[in-house]
C-alpha cells in the first residue's frame, strides 16, 4: 500500500527499489523482486554497457559510479546464490549487463559465491579472472571466501540433489559423501595454496573454513588441520589461539572422538565466546564426559572464570 502510495505522488526513487527488492529477497520472494527491477530500473549507459566476454571498457567502467540500482541487482544475486538458484543468478547477472546496470565487486563476489555453491569452482574462478581484467575487482581474501564457503557449503542445494541422484542410481550414499567431503577438502587446499602463491593473505574466515572441511571428511584430517593452522601461524597470517579458528578446531577433535585435545584447545582460547563453549560442551557430551560440561558450563558462565568475564550462554548452550 505505502509503496503504491509513493509511486502515485511521484516520491518513488532507486532508494525505494533498492529497499523494497532486498524486503522481497529475504522474504525469498523472488518474482516479486524481479518484477520490481523489471518496472523501476533506472536504464543504464547502453553503449559502455558491460559485457560477460569483453573487458576493452574496463578504464572506463573503473571510473563510473556505481549505478543507482546495482544493490538491488546484487541483493537477488544474493539470494539467489544462498538458495543455491545459480541458473537465476547468472540470468540476473547477464540481464544487468545487457541493460547498462554495471556489476560492481560486491556482485561479482556474490557471483562467484553462487557458482561455487553448485560446484562450478572453474567458472568462479574464472568469474574472478574476469573482474579482475576490468579492474572493477582486487582479489582478496574476502573474494576467495566466498568460492570457499560456497564450496564447502553444508546444507548447499547441491547436496540436496546430489542425494536424490545417489538414491535414484542406487550408489552408496553414505561413500558417496565421504568421497565428496575428501573431495571438497583437497580442492579448498588447492585454492588456499593459489592464494598465498598470489600474494593474498588468508584471515581467520579463511582458516576457520579450511579447518570445518578437514574435520567433516571421514576420518576427520585433525592432523593436516592442526598442521595447517600452526605453519600459517607461523608465516604470520593468521595469529595464534583466534577464537573462531580454535571453535574450528575443536570441532574436528570432536569429530575425531579426541577429547583431550579439544580441552587443550579451548583452554588455550584467550578470550572463548559463547560459540567456542558450546563447541567444547558438545565435546564433553559427546566424547562420554558429561560431567565435565556441568563443570565447565558453571565455571565459564560463572564471573570468577578464568577469563574474568562470564560467558553468556544461550539456547543451543542449553540444548546440548
Amino acid at each position: 500500500r505505502l509503496a503504491k502510495e509513493m509511486e502515485s505522488k511521484n516520491m518513488w526513487d532507486a532508494v525505494t527499489t533498492n529497499t523494497l527488492v532486498s524486503a522481497a529477497v529475504a522474504a525469498n520472494e523472488f518474482e516479486t523482486a524481479e518484477s520490481i527491477l523489471r518496472t523501476k530500473t533506472i536504464r543504464g549507459d547502453l553503449k559502455n554497457k558491460p559485457s560477460l566476454h569483453k573487458h576493452s571498457n574496463a578504464r572506463r567502467m573503473n571510473k563510473r559510479k556505481d549505478h543507482p540500482n546495482v544493490e538491488a541487482y546484487t541483493e537477488l544475486i544474493d539470494g539467489y546464490s544462498k538458495a543455491g538458484i545459480h541458473l537465476q543468478a547468472l540470468s540476473t547477472f547477464q540481464h544487468m549487463c545487457d541493460i547498462g546496470v554495471s556489476p560492481n565487486e560486491i556482485t561479482y563476489t556474490s557471483m562467484v559465491g553462487a557458482l561455487a555453491r553448485v560446484g562450478k569452482i572453474r567458472e568462479a574462478e574464472k568469474m574472478i579472472q574476469m573482474a579482475e581484467k576490468r579492474r572493477i575487482l582486487v582479489p582478496s581474501a574476502i573474494t576467495y571466501n566466498s568460492l570457499l564457503t560456497g564450496l564447502l557449503e553444508k546444507k548447499s542445494k547441491r547436496a540436496h540433489y546430489q542425494t536424490i541422484a545417489l538414491n535414484d542410481s542406487g550408489i552408496d550414499e553414505e561413500e558417496e559423501v565421504k568421497t565428496r567431503a575428501h573431495k571438497n577438502a583437497r580442492e579448498a587446499m588447492r585454492i588456499l595454496q593459489k592464494m598465498i602463491v598470489s600474494g593474498i593473505k588468508p584471515n581467520f574466515i579463511t582458516v576457520s573454513t579450511l579447518v570445518d572441511a578437514l574435520g567433516d571428511c571421514c576420518p576427520p584430517r585433525v592432523e593436516e588441520a592442526t598442521a595447517l593452522v600452526k605453519r600459517l601461524e607461523h608465516d604470520g597470517h593468521i595469529r595464534a589461539q583466534n577464537t573462531r579458528i580454535s571453535t574450528s578446531l575443536i570441532h574436528a577433535f570432536t569429530n575425531a572422538g579426541d577429547w583431550h585435545n579439544a580441552t587443550i584447545t579451548f583452554q588455550n582460547v584467550t578470550n572463548p565466546d559463547t560459540v567456542a563453549l558450546n563447541a567444547y560442551l558438545d565435546c564433553c557430551c559427546r566424547c562420554g564426559v558429561v560431567q565435565v560440561a556441568l563443570d565447565s558450563l558453571t565455571k565459564y558462565t560463572n564471573l570468577e572464570s578464568p577469563q574474568n568475564y562470564a560467558i553468556t550462554p544461550d539456547v543451543i548452550t542449553y540444548s546440548i
